[in-house]
């Protein structure tokens, strides 16, 4: 995981949490961000992405600062995936509304099926703040398998959708069964099987 971060100043925030002086860690959406965590196929992007397919590449950004009325020292950033430490990054001390901007970290070599992402500010618990309790941000999205579109693959490999399901039907029937099939139900439940299978193994919903 590439750990990138640059400081900004935020004069223009008002402190979410106050209180006796501490600091408070805590997400903020950048202007123009579509959230606080996200994750794009591309560096740079400004879209946030649910879905990415074998082989690319996670482009995951985020933003946080000290909405607190006091200062914080300094603490650690943790990008847990699917349940396991992916990286660290160190950032502090932080000033009442000075914060930090880290993007286009690159994640790779995801599993097929859904993912989970999720950033811990102050992992470590080094810091005493006015609120533990905004100190996470979990992102869901899914990699999909080879052949999550019927583009991809040709029948009876590709995905179905109600009209291919006719149209392997007659293929089937004619290459396979008989062309005079006259009760076509069978081949449609197997139709269906297949479907489901391929769905399942090509780590598509």
């Amino acid at each position: 995981m590439r750990e990138l971060g640059r400081l900004v100043v935020m004069g223009a925030l008002a402190p979410s949490y106050a209180s006796a002086n501490l600091p408070d860690f805590a997400f903020f959406t950048v202007s123009g961000w579509p959230a606080s965590v996200y994750v794009a196929d591309a560096p740079g992007s400004l879209t946030a992405t649910d879905r990415f397919s074998v082989g690319d590449t996670v482009y995951l950004n985020l933003a946080f600062a000290n909405f607190g009325s006091g200062p914080g020292g300094a603490s650690v950033l943790e990008v847990v995936l699917n349940g396991e430490s992916a990286g660290v990054l160190a950032f502090g001390p932080l000033q009442p509304l000075q914060g930090s901007v880290v993007t286009d970290t690159m994640i790779e070599n995801l599993p097929v099926g859904p993912n989970e992402i999720l950033v811990l500010l102050d992992a470590a618990e080094a810091v005493t703040e006015s609120s533990e309790r905004n100190n996470d941000r979990e992102v869901l999205f899914r990699v999909e398998g080879f052949g999550c579109s019927n583009a991809d693959l040709a029948p009876p490999f590709g995905l179905i959708d109600g009209s291919d399901v006719d149209r392997m039907v007659f293929l089937i029937s004619e290459d396979d069964i008989s062309a005079d099939l006259a009760d076509p139900t069978p081949v449609r439940d197997f139709v269906d099987v297949l479907r489901f299978q391929t769905v399942a193994e090509a780590g598509c919903d």
